[in-house]
């Protein structure tokens, strides 16, 4: 598990994998396969459902960025489905 990941009451892991960087599992999951940076995932199996930002808000990717209506940080989609934060200025 990576700095800023969450993981839901009651979710189930399997042994071997990895929770990456600020991933969100939900409440009751079951996760098979590991989890990518910046994505919700949750169901039996867990599923990639969205993107999110550090601050847990949805992003919605336009033209492979995105910037969080929130907070104002700026992401890139990398190689989906990997999402990766920019630094400020840089869009």
């Amino acid at each position: 598990m990576k700095d800023g990941a969450s993981i839901g009451a009651n979710a189930t892991i399997l042994c071997g994998l990895t929770i990456h960087e600020f991933a969100i599992i939900g409440a009751g999951s079951v996760v098979v396969k590991d989890v990518y940076p910046y994505t919700l995932a949750y169901g039996n199996p867990a599923k990639f459902k969205y993107y999110v930002c550090e601050c847990c808000n949805r992003l919605d990717f336009k033209n492979e960025k995105s910037e969080c209506v929130i907070c104002g940080f700026l992401y890139i989609n990398v190689c989906p489905p990997i999402a990766q934060r920019l630094l400020d200025g840089l869009f």
